[in-house]
């Protein structure tokens, strides 16, 4: 079968550098199989849909914050950080999470990441997602190759659902991430509501 990648990114700049380093490390013979788009993740903006999804969103990225203020010997703000700010990224992380699940085929595989702490941010808006989606999705426990054991030998955590590696018990990170298999064909309608 031909496998196609199609890259979203809707931020320009961070476009800009998605393609210089796809074009960095993809052969040109294999670079008309990749395709570079900018639309707003959170709304769906065509019937395309594909085997395999993986949704990086944008998150509160605790321990960027924390870092820069290490590094530059500032103290972090309460305008920097609040549960709040991670209460809007969880709004606008559904969104996406949504549109994945859209864009995902039946059968196919869903990723969902961030580099956060919160559970708001993590879990609970996969949480959200099976709430209303369940019967639509499943949680896949095992990452491939790296079951479960492997996983928690490396220090991941599990969280209900999903995995997490923090930094004070596998030196990198955080990173969260979650796969669901979508198990229908078809997402209700009310998933095609307008994000504007």
């Amino acid at each position: 079968p031909e496998i196609v990648l199609t890259c979203n990114e809707k931020s320009h700049p961070r476009r800009g550098t998605l393609q210089r380093v796809l074009n960095k490390y993809i052969p040109e013979t294999k670079r008309s199989k990749v395709r570079v788009t900018g639309y707003d993740a959170g709304r769906w903006h065509s019937g395309l849909t594909y085997d395999r999804v993986i949704v990086d969103v944008p998150c509160s990225s605790e321990r960027h914050l924390v870092s820069d203020c290490v590094r530059r010997k500032q103290k972090l703000e309460p305008t920097q950080w609040s549960p709040a700010r991670c209460k809007r990224y969880a709004s606008l992380q559904y969104s996406i999470l949504q549109s994945a699940l859209r864009a995902t085929k039946s059968g196919g595989l869903l990723a969902y990441s961030t580099c956060s702490i919160s559970a708001v941010e993590n879990e609970g808006v996969v949480r959200r997602l099976i709430k209303k989606y369940g019967n639509e999705i499943e949680v896949v426990r095992d990452c491939g190759e790296l079951s479960s054991s492997k996983l928690e030998a490396m220090g991941a955590e599990y969280r209900d659902p999903g995995w997490i590696l923090l930094p004070d018990k596998c030196g990198c990170g955080p990173i969260y991430w979650v796969t669901l298999r979508k198990v229908k064909g078809s997402i209700p309608n009310s998933l095609k509501q307008n994000h504007k």
